[in-house]
C-alpha cells in the first residue's frame, strides 16, 4: 500500500500550534508554504506537465537524451527560482522534503494512478554531489528529494551505486556550451550495486541542458547496457516556444 494519504502530514506542516511565515507570501500559516501558494506552485500547468516531456517534442534540451522518460513538477520559474536556491545554498532542507512530497502527490500519483504499479522504477538514484561540495552545502539536495519520494512510494533509494569522482565547477556557473565538458568523466558506477535492477530512475532538482543527466546515464550504460533509465526532475528550464505552446493549449483547456 502507498502512503499517499499521509503526505500532507509527513512534510510541509510544522509542529502543532507553531505558526510560521509562508516562504513565498509571508502570510502566517502552520505550513512552510501555505495552501494558497501550494496551489500556485503545483496546479497551474497540471495537464501540460502530467506526461512524459520527452514525448512532447517541445523541449530543445530533450531532443537528444540518453534517458527514456522524464517527469517534472514544474518549469524553472517563480516560485522555484526562489525556493530551489534557498534549498541548495541556504540550508533549507525542508524545502526538499516538500518538493519530494509534492512530486509524489501531483506527478507520480496522477501519472501512474498508483505508486505501486509494477512498471514503476525498481530503484531511485539521486544525482550525486562530489564529497567536497556536499560538505560545503551540508547535504546533497537530490538525496533529500529522492529519500522523500522513496519513503512515500516505497521504492528503494540507492545512494552508493553512482559516485561523483571529480570535483567540478557548479553547473549553474556555466553556459550551455561548457556544461557537458565540465561533467565528462565525472562519475563512476558500481559494478554490483545495480545488477538486480532492470529499470531505475535518476532524481535531480533542476534540468537545464540535460548534460549532467546524460553523462550519468552513459556512465551507467557502460556497466549495465540494457538498463532502462527514467528521470524525475523537480523543474526544467524552458524557452519561449514551450511557453507559447502552453498558452495555446490552455486557450482551449482552462486547466
Amino acid at each position: 500500500m502507498s502512503r499517499l494519504d499521509e503526505c500532507p502530514t509527513l512534510f510541509g506542516i510544522l509542529d502543532a500550534g507553531y505558526v510560521n511565515a509562508c516562504y513565498l507570501c509571508d502570510e502566517l500559516s502552520n505550513r512552510y508554504i501555505c495552501q494558497s501558494c501550494e496551489s500556485l506552485c503545483v496546479t497551474r500547468k497540471r495537464h501540460f506537465l502530467q506526461q512524459d516531456l520527452i514525448a512532447t517534442g517541445l523541449y530543445p534540451q530533450l531532443l537528444t537524451t540518453d534517458f527514456d522518460t522524464l517527469l517534472v513538477l514544474d518549469w524553472y520559474q517563480y516560485p522555484w527560482t526562489v525556493l530551489i536556491p534557498l534549498f541548495k545554498f541556504h540550508k533549507q532542507a525542508q524545502i526538499g522534503k516538500i518538493l519530494g512530497t509534492w512530486f509524489v502527490l501531483y506527478r507520480l500519483y496522477p501519472a501512474y494512478g498508483t505508486v505501486t504499479e509494477p512498471y514503476l522504477p525498481e530503484a531511485i538514484i539521486p544525482i550525486p554531489l562530489h564529497a567536497k561540495r556536499e560538505r560545503q552545502r551540508g547535504y546533497n539536495q537530490a538525496h533529500i528529494i529522492a529519500q522523500t519520494i522513496g519513503e512515500l512510494s516505497r521504492i528503494p533509494v540507492v545512494t552508493d551505486a553512482v559516485v561523483r569522482t571529480q570535483y567540478t565547477k557548479a553547473q549553474s556557473e556555466l553556459d550551455r556550451e561548457h556544461r557537458l565538458d565540465n561533467v565528462a568523466q565525472a562519475f563512476s558506477v558500481s559494478l554490483t550495486k545495480l545488477c538486480t535492477y532492470s529499470h531505475i530512475v535518476l532524481v535531480d532538482d533542476v534540468l537545464t541542458t540535460g548534460s549532467t543527466l546524460n553523462t550519468v546515464c552513459n556512465a551507467i550504460y557502460k556497466e549495465y547496457p540494457h538498463m532502462r533509465i527514467s528521470v524525475w526532475c523537480m523543474t526544467i528550464a524552458v524557452d519561449d516556444a514551450v511557453v507559447e505552446a502552453f498558452y495555446e493549449k490552455r486557450s482551449g483547456n482552462p486547466n
